[in-house]
């Protein structure tokens, strides 16, 4: 009966460590993923801002942008957050569905953002878009129910997200000079997270 017990242990503890890696490599995506938003969004602005200044233009572009990206992103984590609440035996949490309004949560939010720009309430709709990740990535990182173990690298990406709403609102207006400097240090950040995650998977020897 103990080594019966034992086997199952050792099986929860594989189980709990496969998908654990699964999740630090989807990390490593998704930090890699939004560093290539943020270069594309802005080549593509400066690109834009050579030929036109029309607003509708920039607007449907950002839009355009923003919102596959977005969707993608709750693809990548959709499959590995549905495996792990399966694991755990909750296989009615997670569905399809779920994962549709979770991405429509996020596209509205950015839209309204992108078209309400020049309004004060414009910074409600990417404060809830920033809390929203942010919570996201806490509970998948840090919180009791995590499904990887959070690094320093993680919290200097979720850290610098943080100032997302400045760089968002002020990029909107002719305060810009905050542009360039919050673009430096996501990139940094956020490129350093992706290329730590992928080392730590190669370290532990995984592919």
């Amino acid at each position: 009966m103990e080594d019966y017990k034992k086997v199952i242990e050792e099986g929860n503890k594989l189980g709990d460590l496969i998908i654990s890696k699964k999740m630090r490599k989807t990390l490593g995506i998704y930090y890699a993923v939004w560093v290539i938003y943020f270069l594309l969004l802005n080549l593509i602005d400066y690109v834009e801002s050579l030929f036109t200044s029309n607003n509708l233009v920039f607007i449907a572009t950002d839009i355009g942008i923003i919102t596959p990206f977005i969707i993608y992103s709750v693809y990548l984590f959709g499959k590995i957050i549905r495996l792990h609440l399966l694991r755990y035996g909750y296989s009615n949490k997670y569905k399809v569905r779920q994962r549709i309004f979770i991405a429509l949560y996020y596209v509205v939010l950015s839209s309204l953002f992108i078209l309400t720009f020049n309004q004060w309430y414009s910074a409600i709709f990417i404060l809830l878009f920033t809390a929203g990740i942010t919570y996201s990535m806490w509970k998948i990182l840090f919180s009791k129910y995590r499904i990887t173990k959070g690094k320093y690298y993680d919290i200097l990406a979720i850290v610098s997200f943080q100032f997302y709403p400045i760089y968002a609102v002020m990029s909107m207006t002719t305060f810009s000079k905050f542009d360039p400097i919050y673009v430096f240090i996501f990139l940094i950040s956020w490129a350093y997270a992706s290329i730590k995650s992928f080392l730590e998977l190669i370290d532990n020897g995984e592919q």
